[in-house]
């Protein structure tokens, strides 16, 4: 199993918004969330980032627990969240953002073999470096 939540909670405040959430994905498997509007989408791909606090239950990531990691971390293990509305760095213009992700794929973008390749999927998404055979370029 590559990535597996099993019964996670999920609070902003007091409102309990996800509630004991199970989601996996094996190799070689693409798994989709859909969902009206409100339904805990987006939440669910922030939790398991690192993003919104789970309160209570397990993400694990090639079978280490991740849950309660800062996002910084859960990313250098392979797990990357591209938000939907690209507002990467929030709190920047949208030229510092530019200039941070240059920086960022200067010192360190990624391959990914043929076979992973892929148009921009609609939405937030959250790619497995696992699943996908990506790595670092030069070889780190």
């Amino acid at each position: 199993m590559i990535l597996e939540v099993a019964h996670v909670d999920t609070f902003y405040g007091t409102s309990h918004v996800l509630q004991s959430i199970d989601l996996s994905v094996s190799e070689r498997e693409s798994v989709a969330l859909l969902g009206r509007n409100g339904v805990g989408k987006t939440t669910t791909l922030r939790t398991i980032m690192g993003l919104a606090p789970g309160r209570a239950g397990s993400v694990r990531f090639l079978g280490r627990e991740i849950r309660g990691q800062p996002a910084d971390t859960v990313a250098r293990l392979g797990i990357a969240y591209v938000p939907d509305d690209h507002r990467i760095f929030p709190t920047l213009t949208a030229d510092e953002n530019r200039g941070a992700r240059a920086a960022g794929t200067a010192s360190a973008s990624w391959n990914c073999s043929p076979s992973s390749a892929s148009s921009d999927p609609p939405g937030d998404s959250i790619f497995l470096a696992a699943r996908r055979r990506c790595w670092p370029s030069g070889g780190r």
